[in-house]
């Protein structure tokens, strides 16, 4: 709904229409990632695989001229021609994206951990986020270094084996409380 007539108003999205409709898609994102509300709008919208809707809109726009252009010159594009072309312009989106996240500071852990495998995550169609998973790649979880950032911990410090910093990093490699876990 929030991408109808995307072609025709997507001229005239400005930064302000733009952050409304970014903050509407990361709320959105982080149910569906069963994230917390802290969690980066640019790193929900990641992990939940989908573009972000300014970019969507863009290619839903241009394969709309695209089609226009088609029918004005009296040829009709055969589905799969139709479908070629809105998979180019998504791939041109995609790599956008790519470089719009690398380049952006909010959501770096979730970058670092998804931008290179960026066009895999976002056409995977097998696998969930669990809340679990979502809190390992957002650092945004049960992890000291997290919780005392919050103001929730007095220290950085881990529970488990009194490591000065407990990061998600340090959870998934060194911590034994980490990987007992992750044997089973």
């Amino acid at each position: 709904m929030a991408l109808y007539g995307a072609p025709v108003w997507v001229d005239a999205l400005s930064s302000g229409n733009d952050r409304q409709l970014r903050s509407v898609q990361a709320l959105m994102a982080r149910r569906a990632i069963r994230g917390y509300r802290t969690i980066a709008a640019e790193a929900a919208i990641l992990l939940a695989g989908t573009l972000p809707w300014d970019l969507d809109a863009i290619v839903l726009a241009a394969v709309y001229e695209w089609r226009g252009d088609r029918r004005s010159q009296d040829l009709r594009p055969a589905p799969r021609e139709d479908q070629a072309e809105r998979e180019r312009l998504e791939e041109l989106a995609l790599e956008s994206w790519a470089l719009r996240v690398a380049n952006g500071r909010t959501g770096r852990r979730t970058v670092l951990a998804i931008c290179p495998v960026l066009k895999e995550w976002v056409r995977r169609r097998h696998g969930r986020l669990t809340y679990r998973l979502t809190q390992i790649l957002s650092g945004n979880g049960c992890f000291g270094d997290y919780l005392h950032r919050i103001s929730r911990e007095q220290s950085a410090a881990c529970h488990h084996c009194h490591s000065d910093e407990d990061t998600t990093q340090h959870t998934l490699e060194t911590c034994p409380a980490g990987r007992g876990s992750a044997d089973s």
